[in-house]
């Protein structure tokens, strides 16, 4: 006994490139447009865009101190470091597919 064949075709697949760059960008952006439930935590929503590393290492340090200081919950403080991590990441492959092809990119966020 033989099955059917599907009549139905298969979804068209589509096939994208995406730089460390545009990542970096779409994280960025995607982080701005998030709702923040209301929490009855003290602390106030993040707002500002970190934009260097320099910028980000000190956001981390604070949220450290906030985390220390029981201004924020440990979850929250986990998001931003896993989300820190990512734009850090995002940064070292584009610098190593640079390095690969023998470029010096000019990266804000590395100044």
């Amino acid at each position: 006994m033989t099955t059917p064949k599907s009549t139905s075709a298969a979804p068209a697949v589509k096939k994208t490139t995406t730089t460390a760059t545009q990542l970096r960008n779409k994280l960025q952006s995607e982080r701005q447009n998030m709702t923040t439930p209301k929490s009855t935590s003290a602390a106030p929503a993040v707002k500002k865009t970190t934009t260097t590393a320099t910028q980000l290492r000190n956001k981390l340090l604070e949220v450290f101190d906030d985390l220390g200081a029981n201004k924020i919950q440990a979850g929250k403080a986990k998001e931003l470091s896993n989300a820190a991590g990512k734009i850090i990441a995002s940064v070292k492959v584009q610098l190593e597919y640079a390095s690969l092809r023998k470029e010096r990119p000019s990266i804000p966020f590395c100044k």
